[in-house]
């Protein structure tokens, strides 16, 4: 096995626990507002740059090493430009992802989200980055929509779907427009700039009726210790997730790392089939039998049509 495909597996897994903690903090209230959250996990993403500091840290494996300071320089034109729209896009994917969590289960709200990312990252790579479409292109697709249509007819409204079609999408783009960014520059230079102005679309935010700064003050508050410490506990595991899949569409190919993001909502139903009944009432992982036929039938489907989108 590659050793990106490695690093993509234990993302999605890391992900999967970063899903539901999200879910935890959007449902429970102690950070109620989707916009409040997508502002603190922005910023918070910048917390990975001091990872630039440990660049000494030998890493056993091969074809991976710790960015540093060192290979950071301005960015050009094309940098900026790659760097804002790749911001852009990822904040506000975050808030429709977030959004859609106030209206259903994380193990619903996933599978559609990183099936149309990974179709949309497909089609963006074709467009972008002149990657050709395999032969069982149309099979992939037609099972994808055929186990989005079994999650979403019956599990989802109007507003929901359009809520993670358009999360899902904007995802696709970011990661295309990142792996532009890795393809104009290196890793480490991509890293830093995408992670800052990522950082100052974030604080854009704070221009916004919903997110100034009293409202996120009140959020804070409202949130508590506990509520403050969860939150940046799951971001910190975020940033390792999300430096693995970096690294891992540097190393590999960008649509099939989408591709691979089928590892996370497996992981999910897992979680929902078996700690359902024992999880907190406002995750929303109460699986009663029909529920777990649902899941499965409809995972199952998705699954296969990410394995033959990408074959």
């Amino acid at each position: 096995m590659a050793i990106w495909i490695s690093l993509v597996i234990v993302a999605q897994l890391i992900n999967a626990f970063v899903a539901i903690i999200d879910k935890y903090i959007v449902s429970s209230g102690k950070i109620g507002w989707p916009i409040v959250l997508t502002f603190y996990v922005s910023v918070l993403s910048s917390l990975s740059i001091f990872i630039f500091l440990f660049s000494w840290i030998k890493i056993p494996i091969d074809g991976v090493v710790l960015p540093t300071l060192a290979n950071i320089s301005w960015p050009t034109i094309p940098i900026i430009l790659l760097s804002v729209l790749s911001s852009v896009s990822f904040v506000y994917a975050l808030y429709n992802l977030f959004s859609s969590f106030l209206l259903s289960e994380a193990s619903d709200v996933v599978p559609v989200v990183s099936s149309i990312s990974a179709v949309s990252s497909l089609l963006f790579s074709f467009y972008l980055l002149n990657t050709s479409l395999s032969g069982n292109f149309l099979w992939g697709f037609l099972f994808l929509v055929i186990g989005m249509f079994l999650i979403a007819r019956f599990r989802m409204t109007r507003k929901l779907f359009i809520k993670c079609f358009l999360a899902g999408v904007l995802f696709g783009l970011h990661f295309v427009l990142i792996k532009m960014l890795f393809n104009e520059t290196g890793f480490d230079n991509a890293f830093f700039w995408s992670r800052f102005f990522i950082t100052l679309t974030a604080l854009s935010l704070l221009l916004l009726p919903n997110c100034c700064g009293r409202n996120v003050a009140s959020e804070t508050k409202k949130a508590g210790k506990g509520g403050v410490f969860l939150l940046l506990f799951n971001k910190v595991l975020a940033g390792v997730a999300g430096i693995l899949i970096l690294k891992a569409v540097q190393l590999g190919d960008v649509a099939i790392v989408q591709a691979l993001s089928g590892f996370q909502f497996v992981f999910l139903l897992m979680f929902a089939i078996f700690l359902g009944h024992k999880a907190p009432k406002c995750i929303g992982e109460h699986c009663e039998i029909i529920d777990r036929i649902q899941k499965i039938v409809s995972v199952s489907i998705i699954v296969t049509g990410f394995s033959l989108l990408f074959i």
